[in-house]
């Protein structure tokens, strides 16, 4: 993916995230078996409805975050602790990247919001799985 595209994709994903606030967003609250550092999530967007599932990380926690999607039209933005929905920590739109590996900088709420691209056909289910590890001890 050259920059130009690059660019255009990360506007794209971000005017949809910004819009993703403006309308419903399916929240769901992640929660990890029992001694689990990682959870798996099959999932689907419908229609053009995004997708924020929540966590909590302790400061210096690290943290992994990858999305296999089945269309490339589907990306995602880790936020961390901050005003709502957080501090920006990883947009795979900008980056060209659908993983995220990294500590978590300050304690509390953490979220990923999944949400697909202008250019995708909200007619057809954009289906993912989306991984998230979170250490249970700083390293």
């Amino acid at each position: 993916m050259g920059p130009l595209t690059r660019t255009i994709a990360a506007v794209t994903l971000a005017l949809a995230a910004t819009v993703a606030h403006t309308k419903d967003t399916r929240m769901v609250g992640l929660v990890f078996d029992k001694g689990a550092e990682t959870a798996r999530v099959p999932d689907e967007i419908k229609g053009d409805e995004p997708v924020m599932y929540r966590f909590r990380a302790k400061k210096g926690q690290p943290l992994a975050v990858a999305l296999n999607p089945e269309n490339r039209n589907t990306g995602f933005i880790l936020y961390g602790p901050g005003k709502w929905p957080g501090t920006v920590m990883h947009d795979s739109a900008a980056s060209g990247s659908f993983e995220f590996s990294g500590k978590a900088q300050s304690d509390g709420p953490h979220a990923v919001l999944v949400s697909r691209s202008a250019g995708g056909d909200p007619g057809e289910p954009a289906r993912y799985e989306l991984t998230i590890t979170v250490k249970k001890a700083a390293q």
